[in-house]
């Protein structure tokens, strides 16, 4: 193997271990939104304290109280370096806290068009950080203005050296090579195109392979776009070459395009990607360099365009008629394909032909819409001197109208309440077939275009609702569309309790292409009322984002983080940001590296987690996903029969506060270990509180499992931080894939410490939705299940499930009952697609009568 081909394998290991290893959902439901859904729609971002355009060219830095560009992904803030001109502007990472995944400054950071002051920025670019080397980022030393702008030209000069990644580095902690390293961004003043330009000098005595890149973080409100590839990043295979990289989002497009040679792929791995510019042989005291553009404009067509601006091009011309002359095909685009109809082009619908500047050769065009039938291709277009053009016909589609209202918290119908809608095809649609349309509504109106068809539609809101589903038969070009109306009854009653699912993953994870406003409107959807956001490595403190959609009564956050090193994933939450450490891997779990760039190693979870605590104000820590490949207690090689004791010192704290016992779909996992190891703290006197989440990442499952956390309210505004910390640590808590479980012995509930003369007898309840499985009940005593009880199908759709007294043993000493329910050969289709049905109480525990 040569080294390249070791390095790009080694490349892919390291971030599928580090960033994949233990996350994902496993549904395969249709999705709900794509980035090309905003593209037309817009979005709201806030206007930045920002001149207006201004004639020439100039280089500065942002003052305290500018915005920098403002756009969705906008985090540029002051000393942060600003080239700009009438055109466009871009921001370079400045000296001071870095604020991106790859952390360390001088990155690009920002992108967008020059807008008028007033007018809303639409900075939709993560983040695009030199790679010098491979597996190496750079870390920068100065900062030099090489030119203000005054001569025409702004330049902004960043030196430093390659340095590590630590996500790579825990895998293979290679030292650096010591490179100088110069990077070059300069912006001309009739441009739309920052020149970037990376120098990588060879300071050894002998001739050394240097591979020179970028690492792009597009920004999960962008479609990727690979001409004479495809869209997305799916297109993207490792080992592949590209000649550029397109990425639309909402009134903003970018092109990344090489200036000499091509884009090369050593791996496209979650939403990190890697691009290697230039890779060759170089002599020593040479320098590699790459030059490549990153372009901005208003389309893909006008960043094409400008990419193509020294390639000889002639004109095609596309007029899309619409076979229903009264739709407006809003979100409709045209996309031109090569002769191996692979997407070269695209642009969004509009009133008169569309033009597209592309080289010569054989072309088709074709019109596309989310929920209509593509149109045939076009006559295919043979491009030469002199132009062409061509037609394409949008077929008619139909559409469903839904208006579904419920009940809230406090069980009072409403309208206007969030919910999930399902579409399967044909009519009387089995429960578990698949899904061929999955939307989200925060109000519970709306409507959605969909090929006409025979198509079985339902209405969901989480385990504590019925589901409503109708027949419908869509027909093409109904206006007001086929209409589905109904009523979500809530038949479990959970008062007191909220739901809450403790591991979310947003935009903000690496590994995560879900918009923040998208991710909240799901779970208001389930009916999920707490949320914590735990993003990978990152603080995401956005509880302010929900009442300006209108659902703060449905959902509330609570900032957190998954701290990620490789093996062992812990939640820590309420969480504070601390800004003297970095905005992603702010909280350490490695130590760093020495003056000469040396990794020195990953931290053992004691000593994270004591920093969590002292400098993050940590509550709650949660060891997530315990068994697997990134379960902290295969990590340790715990041994449930053996115990704490023979864990080696120093590799294990007791300083946790809650475990997962369900993760996602992984509920084998959970019966064949977890519950075993819980079973196993909670005998050794270790009171920690078992839990149920979605640790979910795309737009399939939120809140898919949960935990019901008892704090005597309903209402999600009025459950702060305090109480949700306070119900965990008291074990008041009910891990639940399924039904909702409450147990008493007495007067004491789930948590409780029951004392005094017995015999004691243990009171039951199960809840579910009539449309949820539970087939039996089981007691677990001291971790061994004592009784085990059949449950009958539901007499009608009331809630109840389930009610029994157990006399409980009288034993002389101490013990802990748990209660499960569920039905492990079922699932939950299509509330929750290929989810079983398990939940378990957390433990009473009962003292013996001394």
């Amino acid at each position: 193997m040569n080294a390249r081909l070791f390095f790009s394998v080694g490349l892919a290991s390291a971030l599928s271990l580090a960033l994949l290893g233990a996350c994902g959902d496993n549904a395969t439901t249709a999705p709900s939104w794509s980035p090309a859904d905003a593209i037309h729609e817009g979005d709201a971002a806030p206007s930045p304290e920002l001149p207006a355009p201004v004639p020439g060219v100039h280089l500065r830095r942002l003052e305290p109280g500018e915005q920098g560009l403002g756009g969705p992904n906008c985090v540029a803030t002051a000393g942060d370096f600003v080239l700009e001109n009438a055109h466009a502007r871009f921001v370079i990472q400045g000296e001071g806290r870095p604020r991106t995944w790859i952390p360390y400054s001088g990155a690009l950071i920002g992108a967008d068009l020059a807008r008028a002051h007033d007018a809303p920025g639409h900075d939709n670019i993560g983040e695009l950080a030199p790679l010098p080397a491979l597996l190496k980022a750079f870390r920068p030393n100065s900062f030099e203005v090489k030119d203000d702008g005054a001569g025409g030209t702004a330049h902004l000069r960043v030196l430093g050296t390659d340095i590590g990644i630590p996500v790579i580095d825990q895998v293979f902690p290679f030292p650096p090579h010591g490179y100088p390293v110069v990077i070059d961004y300069i912006l001309h003043e009739d441009e739309t195109a920052l020149l970037m330009t990376t120098s990588v000098t060879n300071h050894r005595n002998h001739a050394h392979v240097i591979e020179v890149g970028d690492a792009v973080i597009w920004g999960s409100r962008l479609e990727l776009l690979t001409p004479g590839t495809g869209w997305g990043q799916g297109a993207l295979q490792s080992g592949g070459e590209y000649p550029a990289v397109l990425a639309e989002g909402a009134h903003v497009a970018y092109g990344l395009v090489p200036l000499e040679g091509v884009l090369r792929i050593p791996v496209a791995e979650a939403d990190m990607l890697p691009l290697t510019g230039l890779a060759g042989i170089v002599p020593p005291g040479e320098a590699a360099v790459y030059r490549r553009l990153l372009i901005v404009g208003a389309t893909l067509e006008d960043v094409r365009r400008r990419m193509l601006a020294t390639t000889p091009t002639e004109e095609i011309l596309v007029e899309v008629q619409l076979d229903d002359p009264t739709d407006s095909a809003a979100l409709a685009r045209v996309v031109i394909l090569d002769e191996h109809e692979k997407p070269v082009a695209a642009a969004p619908l509009a009133d008169e032909p569309l033009s597209f500047r592309l080289p010569a050769g054989r072309y088709h065009a074709v019109a596309e819409e989310r929920g209509r039938p593509r149109s045939a291709l076009s006559d295919e277009v043979a491009l030469e001197e002199g132009g062409a053009q061509t037609t394409v016909t949008l077929p008619a589609t139909g559409r469903i109208a839904f208006d579904i209202s419920g009940d809230d918290h406090h069980h009072k119908h409403r309208d206007g309440i969030p919910v999930r809608i399902v579409v399967q095809a044909g009519h009387d649609a089995p429960l578990a077939s698949p899904i061929v349309e999955l939307h989200w509504s925060a109000t519970g109106q709306g409507s959605f275009l969909i090929a006409p068809g025979e198509y079985t539609v339902t209405a969901t809101r989480g385990f504590e609702y019925e589901i409503v589903r109708a027949n419908l038969t869509v027909t093409a070009s109904e206006e007001e569309g086929e209409a589905f109306v109904g009523v979500l009854k809530r038949s479990v009653d959970t008062s007191g309790w909220i739901s809450a699912d403790l591991h979310v993953h947003t935009e903000y994870s690496i590994d995560s292409r879900v918009p923040i406003e998208e991710r909240i409107v799901q779970l208001a959807a389930v009916g999920i009322e707490r949320a914590v956001l735990t993003d990978h490595d990152f603080i995401a403190d956005k509880d302010h984002l929900i009442a300006p959609l209108g659902l703060a009564e449905f959902v509330r956050f609570t900032a957190g983080c998954e701290v990620s090193p490789l093996g062992r994933h812990v939640n820590g939450f309420p969480m504070v940001d601390n800004p003297a450490r970095p905005a992603y891997f702010g909280v350490p779990w490695h130590y760093g590296y020495d003056d000469e760039g040396r990794f020195l190693g990953v931290m053992e979870f004691p000593e994270t987690f004591e920093i969590m605590r002292a400098e993050f104000q940590t509550g709650i820590i949660q060891i997530n996903h315990p068994r697997g490949s990134q379960g902290y207690l295969d990590k340790i090689r715990y041994d449930p029969e053996v115990g704490l004791e023979a864990l080696p010192e120093g590799v294990f704290s007791t300083d946790f506060d809650a475990i997962e016992l369900i993760n996602a779909g992984a509920i084998q996992r959970t019966r064949d270990y977890v519950l075993a190891d819980w079973y196993s703290f909670l005998r050794q006197g270790l009171r920690v509180t078992g839990t149920a989440v979605s640790d979910t990442h795309t737009e399939h499952n939120p809140g898919y499992p949960r935990t019901y956390l008892f704090v005597g309210e309903d209402d999600p505004r009025a459950v702060d931080d305090d109480m949700l910390v306070e119900a965990i640590l008291g074990l008041r808590a009910v891990a639940a894939s399924g039904p909702f479980i409450e147990a008493f012995v007495g007067t004491a509930g789930i948590g409780d410490t029951v004392t005094g003369e017995g015999p004691h007898d243990l009171l039951v309840r199960v809840q579910a939705p009539s449309w949820m499985p539970v087939d039996w009940v089981q007691i677990v005593i001291d971790g061994e299940v004592a009784e085990e009880v059949a449950v009958a199908p539901p007499a009608e759709p009331n809630g109840y499930r389930f009610e029994q007294i157990f006399p409980l043993p009288e034993r002389e000493e101490d013990y802990f009952v748990v209660v499960l329910a569920g039905a492990l050969d079922k699932t939950m289709d299509p509330v929750a697609p290929g989810q079983p049905v398990l939940s378990i109480t957390n433990p009473i525990f009962i003292e013996a009568d001394r």
